[in-house]
């Protein structure tokens, strides 16, 4: 079953929200942080519930968070939720899981026996019910579990556990610090004056009770020579303190001189690579290097939909420094479609041109960089070393896409040889300061900062006989 971050989820009706716009406060609290929504619907009618659970969907995909219906399977059936969560009195799990094939199945439990039970049936996870007394479960009959009750059934438990029932920041830190995976919470967000700030503190309770690591995803070809591809990019994570994992797509023959040859990886271990990795580890974000078929970007675009990656930081890379051509001439446009699945892409002036059809100079780089970024529906990070070699700066452009604001970030010009690389670990140094929490503007500053020092770091060092590496961990 593929890994779905559960640590918050917003269960949520209309009935709770004090007579205000229902999808507003939905949206304040996904911009906050939530982690997954559920529908809840006890009083409408069918066609009521569908159209509302449409509305749901799609502020959900918006923000690519993973969307489930309770009870209705036939409503998430009809608008292609991501899942569904039953109770005891609901259609059997069987029945469910014959009929939504892979989709997400929560569970609820409310003792022992149930958890017991629930370890062999085919569900995600197991919704404990209630945590807490809850003005929103009146009716319920069950007496509150309690603390003392969470670590009882999450002993009992194999499945990813969920606290529902009178969750708040005031509980929140205990339940997660006993064992819980998550918390689900109705009135706390749903009645907040500011449901935005009630997420936010509720998503950092959450993680400073939960230790994980800042986890970034790679996904590129490997070079031999160590001085780009999946190997830089592990060095460049790594070194701005994130954790590092790879899928390769290809193997490379490679040093500083050059590429000799190109082993592609077979699509379905590719595949299988990032099953292993996307249902085992949360990535905060993902950077994509090389892909060089139509087969294999499909390939990926399909899972990263299935899996909701986040931060997608694309370097739609098209040729090396060497000028080497690393993508096959027709899996230009298939990129090109990639494109729009990103948060950021990372271009050259070169590969710029590629995806805008025209020239591009120091005059037009910053029109060019918005200009790119409205057609793909994304944030540009326009890279200009190579726009005016006559500089002692140089001068990167980002366009925002989402406040449709340009930023220039100058550094130093660095004259050396040793950039091979530069690129990959760039793009990569991003996707690790995306995952540390960083804002779009900032990740970026930073990241910059960190390629100007490591290629400073380099400069007078040799490696092979052609362009040396940046010296990512700043070694002496």
């Amino acid at each position: 079953m593929k890994k779905i971050d559960y640590s918050l989820m917003f269960v949520t009706d209309d009935r709770i929200t004090d007579g205000r716009e229902f999808l507003t406060v939905l949206e304040s609290a996904l911009k906050g942080g939530l982690s997954i929504v559920q529908l809840r619907e006890k009083k409408l009618n069918t066609k009521a519930f569908y159209d509302r659970a449409m509305a749901v969907k799609e502020l959900c995909t918006k923000y690519s968070i993973p969307f489930i219906i309770n009870d209705r399977i036939d409503i998430a059936l009809a608008v292609n939720a991501d899942g569904v969560h039953i109770g005891q009195k609901d259609l059997p799990v069987s029945a469910a899981r014959a009929l939504l094939g892979h989709k997400i199945i929560g569970w609820s439990v409310s003792n022992e026996e149930q958890a017991a039970k629930a370890n062999q049936l085919e569900i995600d996870y197991i919704g404990l019910s209630p945590i807490f007394s809850t003005k929103t479960k009146i009716k319920d009959l069950n007496e509150p579990l309690g603390i003392e009750g969470l670590k009882k059934l999450k002993l009992i438990s194999n499945k990813p556990v969920i606290c529902i029932g009178g969750v708040d920041e005031k509980n929140a830190a205990s339940i997660m610090q006993n064992g819980a995976d998550g918390i689900a919470v109705v009135s706390a967000i749903s009645q907040s004056n500011n449901p935005y700030q009630k997420t936010k503190i509720l998503k950092r309770i959450i993680k400073n009770t939960k230790k994980y690591y800042k986890s970034v995803l790679t996904i590129a070809g490997s070079d031999s020579g160590g001085c780009a591809g999946i190997q830089a990019d592990i060095k460049s994570i790594s070194a701005c303190g994130a954790y590092a994992a790879s899928v390769i797509t290809a193997t490379t023959a490679q040093n500083t001189q050059g590429i000799t040859d190109i082993h592609p990886i077979p699509v379905s271990h590719i595949e299988k690579q990032l099953d292993a990795v996307f249902s085992d580890i949360h990535f905060d974000s993902v950077k994509i290097g090389m892909l060089h078929s139509c087969e294999v970007i499909n390939a990926v675009s399909l899972k990263l939909s299935e899996y909701k990656a986040k931060n997608i930081v694309i370097d739609p890379v098209m040729v090396a420094t060497s000028g080497d051509k690393l993508i096959a001439d027709d899996a230009i446009n298939c990129l090109k479609k990639l494109l729009f699945q990103a948060f950021l892409i990372t271009p050259n002036s070169k590969e710029a041109e590629i995806l805008i059809g025209h020239p591009i100079d120091k005059h037009n780089a910053e029109a060019t960089a918005k200009e790119i970024g409205m057609k793909f529906k994304t944030s540009v990070l326009l890279k200009g070393g190579h726009l005016d070699n006559q500089t002692k700066n140089v001068f990167d452009i980002l366009y925002e896409y989402a406040t449709d604001k340009i930023f220039i970030i100058k550094n130093n010009r660095i004259n050396t040889n040793n950039t091979h690389g530069t690129g990959c670990s760039l793009s990569s140094a991003i996707a690790a300061f995306l995952s540390k929490g960083y804002d779009l503007e900032n990740a970026v500053k930073k990241a910059c900062e960190y390629i100007n020092i490591a290629i400073a770091h380099g400069k007078d060092k040799i490696l092979g006989k052609g362009n040396g590496s940046i010296n990512h961990f700043g070694l002496e």
